[in-house]
């Protein structure tokens, strides 16, 4: 895993691209707007993909990493919950491999987010900020039945819901 070259370029294309194209589009709550919109100030919006992506590497190595040490459990605990959320799997064998991208992606998006909003807040970011993160795009996600939809398929148009792109969003 350690190996798997890990392009935030496209995390950032095709996770914070396609919400916010979808957001154009649809309605959605008005936390969700100002989270979209926090997270692009901090991963620094209108700089071009590029730079966004360097900044996203950069907040991921120097706030993310250090965060992650000192809270350890924050993430472990999602994704448990999720997965006991989501009765992983239910649709059968079938289906287990599209539950399990939906997982990862709603995972790679609640990253992201903490992310970009790491980078917004800087010093001040701390766990209520990752239980609003966790909150607000949960509530986007679940209450919202085309969203996760429109990502999976935009994804699975860009031959990116494949294991090893999912494997890179998390890492």
């Amino acid at each position: 895993i350690q190996a798997l070259p890990v392009s935030k370029t496209l995390q950032l294309d095709l996770l914070l691209g396609t919400t916010q194209r979808f957001v154009r589009t649809e309605p959605v709550r008005p936390l969700f707007k100002q989270l979209l919109e926090q997270v692009g100030a901090g991963l620094g919006e209108g700089q071009g993909l590029d730079a966004m992506a360097a900044r996203l590497a950069a907040v991921e190595r120097e706030q993310f990493q250090p965060f992650e040490d000192r809270h350890p459990f924050v993430w472990k605990n999602l994704l448990l919950n999720e997965f006991a959320y989501a009765m992983f799997p239910k649709g059968g064998a079938a289906d287990i491999e599209r539950e399990l991208m939906g997982i990862v992606v709603k995972f790679a998006l609640i990253k992201l987010y903490a992310c970009g909003l790491m980078a917004h807040r800087g010093a001040d970011f701390s766990l209520d900020d990752v239980v609003r993160v966790t909150y607000v795009l949960s509530r986007a996600i679940t209450h919202n039945r085309r969203f996760l939809p429109n990502l999976l398929q935009t994804l699975q148009d860009h031959d990116a819901l494949r294991l090893d792109v999912m494997t890179q969003f998390v890492l």
